[in-house]
C-alpha cells in the first residue's frame, strides 16, 4: 500500500498547538491522515502529546 506525505496546517488552536501550525503526516491515506498517524506525528514534532488533535482540525495538503 503506497502512503503519502501530507502537511496540515492547524485552522484553530488544538491545546497548546497554535493556529497556523504545520505539521507532516505519512499517512495511507493521500488525503486526510487518521487520529493515530496524526498524534504520532504532534509527539514526533513538537514533543507533547495533543490528545484531543482530530484531522478536521487542519487543512491538508498533499507534498510532492
Amino acid at each position: 500500500m503506497p502512503s503519502f506525505l501530507l502537511k496540515g496546517t492547524a485552522q484553530t488552536q488544538i491545546g497548546k498547538i497554535p493556529r497556523g501550525a504545520t505539521i507532516q503526516v505519512i499517512s495511507q491515506s493521500g488525503s486526510c491522515p487518521s487520529q493515530q498517524e496524526i498524534l504520532t506525528a504532534i509527539r514526533a514534532q513538537f514533543g507533547i502529546n495533543e490528545p484531543n488533535a482530530r484531522p478536521h482540525f487542519f487543512k491538508w495538503e498533499q507534498v510532492k
